[in-house]
């Protein structure tokens, strides 16, 4: 028995190179979301971030949010989101009311 770890994609902003790496180019780049399922044999699954979903463009549409998407555009795909690539493992997302 041994810990499974499966590498998601959940879509990515492009962003200057310059400004995430030091001594990088001035040219965009795309920076990906990744995310970590895991699967420990005897506690279960555990999701390490959540990566992009389609919500956040919705969510930065509004300033000042939508700052965010003017410096750093999202690619996002709904196929890419965790809640749907989680299906492949045999699992649903579980979501609680506010409080």
């Amino acid at each position: 028995m041994s810990l499974r770890v499966h590498i998601l994609d959940t879509g990515y902003c492009l962003a200057s190179e310059h400004h995430v790496m030091r001594g990088g180019r001035r040219r965009t780049m795309a920076c990906h979301a990744l995310v970590a399922l895991l699967y420990h044999p005897r506690q279960g699954w555990l999701l390490w971030d959540t990566g992009y979903a389609p919500q956040m463009l919705t969510a930065t549409r509004r300033w000042p949010f939508r700052l965010y998407r003017w410096f750093t555009p999202l690619a996002l795909d709904p196929a890419e989101a965790v809640v749907a690539q989680i299906a492949r493992f045999g699992l649903r997302a579980h979501t609680s009311p506010p409080s």
